[in-house]
């Protein structure tokens, strides 16, 4: 049962990646129900309606450049139509984030002190203090050893404990819960 619902996840996927494709697929099926369609009606054989298209497309070609009509005028309309369809694509596509809405959710303060981290398999991983000035990555002070300082700033932090990283790890984890049960803001 799973695997059926990865894949039609990924038929449903398909469009959205796949837009030319999807595109070209629709054109092969179109033109085979046509191709059943004129055999029920004339009586003929399959490849004989299966070319019907594609031959009445190539006609319509043959037509336009007989024409006494330019052929850079004819590929100045099809260049303009392509860009045109371009843009109605580029307008309409929007991107869908699949992404649940705590990915963005990366940086926040726990008793004053500002934290970073990043998600790996929806799990909090390489938490870390950072500084609250600059945001830049911090350093254990080599004189102490129980302070990290701020090699851009050279402000001084108090080194967090394993038990207080785990409280701020929490902290973060029950924050990133509320985002999911909230709706979006």
């Amino acid at each position: 049962m799973r695997a059926k619902r990865k894949m039609w996840g990924k038929i449903k996927v398909f469009p959205q990646k796949h837009p030319l494709a999807l595109s070209l697929l629709l054109g092969v099926v179109g033109n085979l129900v046509w191709s059943i369609i004129q055999i029920g009606l004339n009586k003929v054989n399959f490849f004989e309606a299966f070319w019907q298209v594609p031959n009445a497309v190539f006609s319509f070609v043959v037509y336009l450049l007989t024409l006494n009509v330019p052929v850079w005028s004819v590929l100045l309309v099809i260049a303009v139509v392509i860009l045109l369809f371009w843009f109605y694509i580029k307008i309409t596509d929007k991107p869908q984030k699949n992404e649940p809405p705590y990915k963005d959710y990366l940086t926040d303060f726990y008793k004053g002190q500002k934290y970073r981290w990043r998600y790996y398999d929806n799990v909090i991983e390489r938490l870390r203090p950072v500084c609250n000035e600059c945001d830049g990555e911090l350093a254990p002070d080599s004189l102490s050893g129980y302070n990290l300082i701020c090699p851009n700033c050279d402000k001084q932090y108090r080194k967090p404990d394993v038990a207080e990283l785990n409280l701020a790890m929490t902290y973060f984890i029950n924050k990133a819960n509320k985002k999911l049960k909230s709706p979006s803001k």
